[in-house]
């Protein structure tokens, strides 16, 4: 589902409120997957806000990026309301990051009590600036996913759905 006119048009608006250049926008959408992508769903090298596949929660990590940004509030809506908003889609994520990292640490694939996640964070997706699954935002919480899910393949383990 591609972003809606409203959408595009708050996020216009918003960059301009946060006082954010073209460029500035760019490299936030340019953290969302789906926005390098054209209107027409093909591949793109530049990120653009009228990706056929942009999504909900993409707005919404676009949107509490930007609020970050301008010190927490945006338009009329109040204080954190968009960190909140994909704070939610973060918390379920790493709410699946501890299910898995625990099956893992069962079947002998990751050391226990969370220190072969936290390992597995600093050296596999955080690049050694992090080993808290909490500083990390949804787009390293999707890669820290793929990667155990991938590693527990690798090593046949079950990973329970």
């Amino acid at each position: 589902m591609a972003w809606s006119k409203r959408q595009k048009m708050i996020a216009v608006t918003t960059c301009r409120e946060a006082r954010l250049e073209d460029e500035h926008r760019k490299l936030i959408l340019r953290q969302l997957p789906n926005a390098m992508h054209d209107a027409n769903g093909k591949r793109s090298k530049e990120p653009s806000s009228t990706s056929s596949k942009l999504t909900q929660r993409d707005f919404e990590q676009f949107m509490a990026i930007i609020e970050r940004g301008a010190g927490g509030k945006l338009l009329h809506h109040s204080k954190g309301y968009w960190q909140r908003k994909a704070d939610d889609a973060a918390h379920r994520m790493r709410y699946r990051v501890q299910q898995i990292s625990r099956q893992l640490e069962a079947q002998g694939l990751l050391v226990a009590d969370g220190v072969g996640l936290a390992g597995f964070i600093e050296k596999r997706i955080a690049g050694g600036r992090t080993h808290r699954l909490e500083d990390l935002d949804q787009l390293h919480l999707k890669k820290l996913l793929i990667g155990l899910t991938n590693y527990g393949k690798h090593h046949g383990a079950m990973i329970a759905q």
